[in-house]
């Protein structure tokens, strides 16, 4: 499969890789990846205050209720855990910039 052509998602497709994780890249949502059984959905967002539109709501919902643990990625904060509840900002004073093996360890 071929790497995308956003720079953005390159970006996180290469740190991905570089963490062991295979990645899928066909744009709905922007990244897939898996490792050792688990499977992550990745919305890649510019910066911090671009929100999902519904359209990417919708099948991060569905995704989350069949078990794919699902983020948000902003090349300057990394990683937020999606939550359909709260706003797509990460809270102040967390860091963002770890790997995803934070949340998926």
């Amino acid at each position: 499969m071929s790497k995308p052509k956003n720079p953005r998602e390159r970006t996180l497709w290469q740190q991905l890789e570089g963490e062991g994780w295979e990645v899928f890249h066909n744009g709905f949502p922007d990244i897939m990846a898996r490792k050792r059984g688990k499977i992550i959905a990745v919305e890649v967002k510019a910066n911090q205050f671009q929100y999902l539109r519904t359209d990417q709501l919708t099948i991060m919902e569905l995704l989350k209720t069949l078990g794919v643990k699902c983020f948000k990625w902003f090349p300057d904060k990394g990683f937020c855990p999606y939550n359909a509840n709260t706003r797509p900002v990460p809270r102040k004073g967390e860091e963002q910039t770890n790997p995803i093996t934070k949340y998926t360890s």
